[in-house]
């Protein structure tokens, strides 16, 4: 089966030279908006040509292509992998790998655009997250993230809804100047490009944003596409509209998230920014060529890339799942070969073993106070955990990371021996 092409690259494939390319691009335009395998929207995008004139003339299209189809059935079916993987972990490592992954999510969606974070920072908020504050810088974003995997995600109904997100996810982010300058986005100029080129300039006037995003909601909330498409061309009309005068790309990204998180599965949806990341040069490519007024508004190429981003950020948790439970598993086999350590030492070193393993940071590492919890449902009394926590401490398998509050790792020596 031939390769879908977007208009501008098909028009190079018509054996007919006679024929200008516009008239052989519009003759295949309405060979495809007529298909039995098409999906037309009622969103018009802003798109423009190479000499910068634009129109909303067209609808957003595209066409269900095998391609599209098998992308779609393999996230399923990563999800399930995921789901698996995830139901055999033993709690605190299941924690511990969503911490990780939150952390990585934010860092990488910040990074896409420039803004430096750092993860240690991220993950003392998630850590201590009961005692955040509003003022602190990134405590808002992490908050909303950890509402999307507590299940209480944004609903958008009406226009300020994204407005409520923007400022929520992007509190104490963005600088007064680039705040939103009318009733709930912005109303001047924004050019997308660099020194060198423009690559893309959104509607200008809040009204324009208004109609756009109004075509949006309808389109969000309609049930007639896949959930996992629904969340990509939202992705694309939110950052086609671009809204604000600055953080579109880390609250679209932000949505997108959050919408796969619980439409697919919560990992699925926080290995988004980090695999767009990963592959940007496909990411802003894309973009630029569904933005492109040639291609008339044909969004199936772009999903197609989408997917193939979103697979890969599947693929690469459950690699990281799989090969970090092969290794508690050895760790697992190790620690029942010690004699010299007791059971309750063993369960003690076992729950630090997977915080150790799976998180990214210490700032997100078990607390000693969590170990006590767990072990004392087993009947244990507290002063005996507290107890052998120290007695190991004292021996040197265990060294202090933080005071407050008090943590704990594996000396590097006695982690190797158990990892081999």
């Amino acid at each position: 089966m031939a390769k879908y092409k977007l208009l501008k690259q098909y028009i190079y494939t018509v054996d007919d030279k006679s024929l200008p390319k516009n008239i052989i691009a519009d003759q295949e335009y309405r060979c495809r908006i007529d298909g039995y395998s098409t999906i037309m929207t009622q969103m018009r995008p802003k798109i423009m040509n190479d000499e910068e004139k634009s129109t909303t003339t067209y609808p957003i299209f595209f066409v269900e292509t095998v391609r599209i189809n098998e992308l779609i059935s393999k996230m399923y079916r990563h999800s399930k992998q995921i789901i698996l993987l995830e139901d055999i972990l033993p709690g605190v490592a299941k924690t511990s790998f969503i911490n990780t992954l939150l952390i990585n999510e934010i860092h990488d969606t910040n990074e896409i655009e420039g803004v430096d974070t750092n993860r240690e920072e991220i993950g003392t908020i998630i850590g201590n997250n009961k005692k955040n504050t509003k003022t602190k810088r990134l405590v808002s974003t992490v908050n909303l993230y950890i509402d999307t995997i507590s299940e209480k995600s944004k609903k958008i109904f009406q226009l300020k809804d994204f407005r409520t997100i923007y400022d929520e996810l992007l509190q104490g982010e963005i600088i007064d100047k680039e705040k939103p300058d009318s009733r709930y986005f912005r109303n001047g100029f924004v050019r997308i490009g660099n020194s060198l080129e423009t690559v893309y300039i959104p509607p200008v006037k809040e009204e324009e944003i208004f109609t756009a995003l109004t075509s949006l909601i309808d389109f969000m909330n309609s049930h007639k596409v896949d959930p996992i498409l629904k969340a990509l061309v939202t992705h694309f009309m939110f950052e086609n509209t671009h809204p604000f005068y600055d953080g579109n790309g880390r609250m679209g990204r932000y949505l997108l998230s959050s919408y796969i998180s619980s439409k697919v599965d919560i990992y699925s949806g926080l290995s988004i920014a980090t695999a767009i990341r990963k592959h940007s040069d496909k990411y802003y490519r894309t973009f630029k060529q569904a933005d492109d007024m040639f291609n008339r508004g044909d969004l199936t190429i772009f999903l197609e890339d989408m997917l193939t981003i979103l697979v890969s950020g599947q693929q690469d948790v459950i690699q990281d799942l799989r090969g970090k439970k092969e290794k508690l598993d050895t760790i697992k086999h190790n620690l029942a070969q010690q004699g010299q350590f007791s059971d309750l030492d063993k369960g003690i070193l076992f729950i630090i073993s997977q915080s150790q393993l799976f998180n990214i940071v210490d700032s997100t590492s078990i607390k000693d106070n969590e170990i006590v919890a767990i072990i004392n449902k087993r009947k244990v009394a507290v002063n005996s955990i507290k107890g052998a926590i120290k007695d190991l401490t004292s021996n040197g398998i265990l060294v202090e990371i933080s005071k407050n509050p008090l943590k704990h790792v594996i000396n590097k020596k006695t982690w190797h021996e158990l990892l081999i």
